[in-house]
């Protein structure tokens, strides 16, 4: 999570503001296996779960995102 908040801080993109995209670019420039991109998602899964939840967003922008790419 720390790594991909350094990724949005990086290009000035608030935790909130977060599309599916930017998601999907930040998995595909992280050099890792795809069982780590798969926990990954998860964590982000969570947390904006949470915030769609709490609605301080309207969408999760995981729930775009092919999974079993990374299985």
């Amino acid at each position: 999570m720390y790594r991909f908040m350094i990724y949005l801080q990086d290009r000035n993109i608030a935790t909130l503001d977060v599309s599916t995209e930017i998601v999907q670019n930040y998995l595909d420039s992280f050099d890792a296996s795809n069982a780590r991109k798969s926990r990954v998602l998860s964590v982000l899964n969570s947390f904006y779960k949470h915030n769609t939840k709490k609605k301080y967003i309207k969408e999760n922008p995981i729930s775009g995102i092919d999974r079993k790419k990374y299985e």
